[in-house]
């Protein structure tokens, strides 16, 4: 039997013919044949052999990967499956990364990570900040200095310009933060034990 003999393949190509780039689960409800006996019968693989279908594109899965073929009417090539990378990555946790820098920015990848329920370590090591700066959904705003480490980035929502990294402190401009800090510590203590004698 050919496909245009049989009446599933003929509904299956009905539905292609009035909309391609169907996946495989909507062939199904649209030619009236179940998913597990459109894939497991060898149907659409039939129809490719025989250069009457090929796959059109592809869409992404609840993991952000392109893993559903999309099929379509015609003797075209295959599209070749795209490659995840950070300029077409997408995950649920960026969205609630955005999400939350939208309503909550400037903030720093731990803070954002906090207020989106996630990870710090699954927001830095999945690269989903990267991502985001990479398909401007978020830019850098300005940068935090930290007492020993590098700065951190701050972040904002939208497409902005980035803010620029500032010029890591020398050891002797260290030091002379450190003993600022320290000279101003000692002065608040000094005020607050003059302050205690005065009032006790």
């Amino acid at each position: 039997m050919t496909p245009a003999d049989s009446p599933a393949y003929a509904r299956i190509l009905a539905a292609l013919g009035k909309h391609g780039g169907l996946t495989l689960q909507e062939i199904a409800r649209a030619a009236h044949v179940g998913v597990t006996t459109l894939s497991g019968g060898g149907y659409l693989q039939r129809l490719r052999r025989e250069r009457i279908i090929f796959i059109s594109g592809w869409r992404r899965a609840a993991s952000g990967a392109f893993s559903i073929p999309q099929f379509s009417l015609g003797d075209g090539p295959d599209f070749p499956r795209p490659k995840v990378d950070a300029k077409n990555r997408a995950a649920p946790g960026m969205l609630r990364l955005v999400a939350v820098i939208e309503q909550h920015g400037p903030l720093d990848y731990r803070q954002a990570a906090a207020l989106a329920g996630l990870s710090p370590h699954t927001v830095k090591n999945a690269g989903y900040i990267e991502a985001l700066l990479q398909q401007r959904h978020i830019h850098v705003c300005g940068w935090l200095r930290s007492q020993s480490g590098p700065a951190r980035a701050l972040f904002a929502a939208g497409d902005g310009a980035d803010a620029p990294c500032p010029i890591p402190l020398t050891p002797g401009e260290k030091s002379r933060a450190y003993r600022r800090r320290r000279l101003a510590a000692s002065a608040a203590t000094n005020f607050a034990a003059q302050l205690r004698l005065l009032v006790g």
